[in-house]
């Protein structure tokens, strides 16, 4: 599925995972989903649950769409941009389509790299 990565640094890249448990490697263990109020639903953003506890940088992006300034908390590493949906277990995780992540970019401005 397509995801949207964004780096600590600013960096924002498509990238392909399988599913879960690419996540679960990605954050070692420690990957969380957020709906923050600044992105639209169905749209959410995976975050690494342990990053404070293990002193990652703040992630302005993640903290915008978040809204740090309003909840106190910043949103620390790596993030991604996912969407969830509704399934037979639950809210279940799902891949952006080509026009979403164009959508997604423009819409924030990112820049691909």
């Amino acid at each position: 599925m397509k995801t949207i990565l964004i780096k600590t640094n600013g960096s924002a890249t498509v990238r392909e995972i399988s599913g879960f448990v690419d996540l679960y490697d990605y954050y070692k263990g420690f990957p969380s989903t957020v709906n923050p109020s600044g992105l639209d639903r169905p749209f959410c953003m995976m975050v690494d649950d342990a990053g404070l506890l293990h002193g990652l940088p703040v992630n302005e992006f993640g903290s915008m769409l978040y809204g740090t300034e309003k909840y106190g908390n910043p949103i620390v590493g790596d993030i991604f941009l996912m969407k969830q949906k509704w399934g037979s277990d639950g809210y279940e995780l799902v891949g952006l389509t080509d026009s979403e992540i164009k959508r997604l970019f423009q819409k924030y401005g990112l820049e691909p790299k």
